[in-house]
This record gives C-alpha cells, structure tokens and sequence, in this order.
C-alpha cells in the first residue's frame, strides 16, 4: 500500500510495494501523468516478458509535482532475465546491462543486493530522503490493450 505524502510532497522514506492499478490511481490525476503512465506501462511489459520480477519507480513521478519531466524507473536485475526478450535497448556495448532511454522515460538496471540506483533515487537533489514505490511485475496487470497501446504483441 503507498503510504500518505509528507509535508514535502514525498511519501515517506522506504520501498513501498504497489499493485499497477493502485499506482495508476495513486500517480495518475493529471493527463501528463496519465501520458507518462502509458509509457511507463509499455516497458513495464518488455521488463515482465524478458523475466524481470519487479521495479523501483521514484523521483518527482512518485510525489504531488503535477507536471513531472520523466519516470525515474530502476528494474530488478536480479534472477533469470532473458537478454534477447529483453531487447538491445537495455545492454550496453560490452554486453552488461545499462541505462535504457525511453520518451520520458529514465530505465535503469539494479542489482537488489548493492540498491546503488534505489538509493539514489530515494533521495532528493537536497539529499532528503524520501520513498520509491515497487511494482512487482506479477502484480503488474497492464490490460487487454496493452500490445494496442505500446505498438505490438510477444511473438
């Protein structure tokens, strides 16, 4: 369940686990918010295809800044993730799994036993603490127009 915000417009420090449908209603009430949602989605199923479990979202898209820039989004590299369902998008040149850019979009890998990305985006540019919602990606439910939405089907 994502806990209340604070009196900075944050929740509160810690990884709080999240089903889609309570992120979309938490995180979605404006239409640039529900524009990046969409987005967000679309990787979300290339994560969860390739075996990826879970994802880390933090930044300005997890607070009550109206008009974010972008969805902060660390995945969990962790466990078995099929590097060719995954797609070159998300490997660097030496075959090592690297920061992907999407519209809007900042996707970065994370091994869960260093957190090095969950830390930092459970901070602020001030070096305040402040929460991340995981989405475990069993949980995550993107909808019978998912492949409509983000331009395509598995094969």
């Amino acid at each position: 369940m994502i806990p209340p915000f604070n009196e900075h417009g944050d929740l509160p420090p810690g990884a709080h686990e999240s089903t889609w449908a309570e992120f979309e209603a938490r995180f979605g009430f404006t239409a640039r918010r529900r524009e990046l949602l969409v987005s967000l989605r679309c990787v979300l199923d290339l994560l969860q295809r390739a075996g990826v479990t879970g994802g880390w979202v933090g930044g300005s898209f997890v607070t009550t800044k109206p008009e974010p820039g972008d969805v902060d989004l660390c995945w969990d590299l962790h466990g078995s993730v099929d590097a060719e369902r995954l797609g070159a998008e998300f490997w660097n040149g030496d075959g090592l799994a690297g920061t992907a850019d999407f519209a809007d979009l900042d996707v970065m890998p994370d091994d869960p036993e260093l957190g090095l990305v969950r830390m930092v985006l459970s901070h602020t540019s001030e070096g305040r603490a402040r929460g991340t919602v995981l989405l475990r990606l069993g949980a995550h439910s993107p909808g019978a127009d998912s492949d409509d939405v983000c331009g395509g089907s598995d094969p």
